[in-house]
């Protein structure tokens, strides 16, 4: 097949695992992991909150403990549990600070927004990212610049753009800086199928079908995309009538593949994020797929066809490489790869 990417600038190689270094002459996967806590009032009642923060904190070991830099994206309604219901005696477990805090310190985790849907219309509280992004700062000194949203929400666009205005707290106002797993607005209904599948790394010049995938060179322009590649055609957790892939290392195997017999346009950036829901971080039964995903995973990190990273260190990194646009849309690539209907 031709080379399918649109991308300006080049892309040094780069690899890591783990504690080694192995330099390696490969266009390298930029790889993602992140899960998801979504808006739940039961997560004030701490009661119903404790033994979910101990799964939590259990499933951050098994990510550290497989090297893996992990992203916490937390409603507002988690970050409310941790505030309410920890405390001296419970924070004895987490070196004195809250279980967010730790999770940064020990974990090498990243804490995000998230709100279901990416849209206010499921918020239990009321709230929005502005608010989440407060709550977030009561209890941890390291909340991100990164949220999840609606890539063909306008409004949304607007309001991020000019620093959007809480809700329940009105006096603080917020503006991400780095944009992941942009969602569709049929998104908050269940229908998943217009998600964004691109993978790359680009400045949107807007939340609309024509203005999303033009990179926006204005001055003005703050909000980078980190593509999060086609995780409605993932199975993972549980068998999809409409999957193309059945687990997120099928897919990452997929694109190694493609890199390896030249598809691809050298020096693109390819990026994908493996999102993890809390139904599986509060399973512990789920968790063998988690690992198993993750070993295979591994193996490309160790031979340099992949690279785990946070948002901010991949976006960091393309900033200081030129920060040209690079986009591949997932229709553009070879569907024969692909292991299930």
């Amino acid at each position: 097949m031709g080379k399918v990417f649109m991308v300006l600038g080049s892309l040094s190689l780069l690899c890591c695992a783990d504690s080694k270094d192995v330099s390696v002459n490969v266009q390298p996967i930029y790889l993602t992991v992140a899960g998801h806590i979504e808006d739940h009032a039961g997560y004030k009642d701490c009661d119903f909150f404790a033994p979910k923060r101990e799964y939590l904190l259990r499933f951050a070991e098994l990510m550290h403990n497989k090297g893996v830099p992990f992203r916490l994206q937390a409603s507002y309604e988690w970050f409310t549990g941790v505030r309410l219901c920890e405390d001296e005696d419970t924070q004895t477990q987490t070196n004195g600070v809250s279980s967010i805090q730790y999770l940064v310190d020990a974990y090498n985790f990243a804490i995000d927004t998230h709100q279901e849907g990416a849209s206010i219309a499921d918020a239990t509280s009321g709230n929005n990212f502005a608010d989440i992004h407060w709550a977030g700062e009561q209890i941890t000194t390291a909340m991100s610049d990164v949220t999840g949203f609606q890539w063909d929400n306008p409004n949304q666009y607007m309001n991020f753009q000019a620093g959007e205005k809480g809700l329940l707290h009105p006096e603080h106002s917020w503006s991400p800086s780095i944009l992941s797993g942009g969602v569709s607005q049929l998104h908050t209904d269940g229908n998943f199928t217009d998600d964004m599948s691109s993978m790359g790394i680009w400045i949107p010049s807007g939340f609309n079908e024509a203005q999303f995938h033009e990179h926006d060179t204005a001055s003005t322009a703050r909000m980078v995309y980190v593509g999060s590649g086609p995780n409605q055609w993932i199975a993972d957790w549980a068998p999809s009538k409409k999957c193309h892939y059945e687990y997120t290392a099928d897919f990452i195997e997929a694109l190694a593949t493609q890199v390896q017999r030249g598809d691809l346009d050298e020096g693109a950036w390819l990026t994908m994020t493996f999102f993890i829901p809390q139904k599986v971080m509060f399973d512990s039964n789920a968790w063998d797929k988690v690992t198993m995903n993750i070993e295979r995973i591994n193996s490309l990190v160790q031979s340099g066809q992949v690279v785990l990273t946070h948002y901010e260190d991949l976006v960091a990194k393309w900033k200081l490489e030129g920060a040209q646009p690079s986009i591949l849309k997932y229709e553009d690539l070879d569907d024969s790869l692909r292991t299930c209907e």
